[in-house]
């Protein structure tokens, strides 16, 4: 599995532009990725605010996340456009039958592959030492494309998870 994400992402969003990411409670398959990445394509085609056109991107990455990205430079996203963004992603949900909307569900990169666990089974797996050293997980906590491309992928004992998952180890 390819982790140079950053490479799919388009160059002239500037760095501040605003970043969402919907995690699947399942992977993809071929047909349904490219099928979400038409329909992000042509709502992104369409997005707007007050009636101006959103500068944004939309694409699925590693089977299991759609990304949105609007540039704010000229116009803010407003509580409408959001709205309309929420509004497709249910829509792919109902199309395909997944849960996209679950905050609660962490996913890790382990050799190559994607697993979605929830934190107290990854707390567990911590507190057993049964993950990986080298392990990954997706911080989708992160707010915009400068964040995206620097941290969201972090070793386990980073970020927010590790301030979660450190104090546990230290305890044992």
């Amino acid at each position: 599995m390819e982790i140079h994400y950053q490479e799919n992402i388009p160059d002239h969003f500037p760095d501040n532009s605003r970043v969402w990411i919907y995690q699947s409670n399942r992977p993809l398959s071929i047909s349904e990725e490219k099928e979400i990445n038409n329909l992000l394509t042509g709502f992104v085609a369409g997005w707007n605010t007050h009636g101006n056109e959103v500068n944004g991107f939309g694409r699925v990455f590693f089977k299991h996340f759609i990304v949105l990205i609007a540039d704010e430079t000229k116009f803010g996203i407003s509580g409408c456009s959001t709205d309309s963004s929420v509004r497709m992603i249910r829509q792919i949900e109902n199309k395909f039958d997944l849960d996209l909307l679950d905050r609660l569900k962490i996913a890790l990169l382990i050799e190559n592959e994607v697993i979605v666990k929830t934190y107290p089974s990854v707390k567990k797996d911590w507190e057993e030492k049964n993950l990986p050293d080298h392990v990954l997980y997706f911080n989708n906590l992160i707010l915009d494309k400068k964040e995206f491309c620097r941290n969201w992928l972090l070793p386990l004992q980073q970020g927010w998870l590790g301030k979660k998952l450190l104090p546990l180890q230290q305890s044992l």
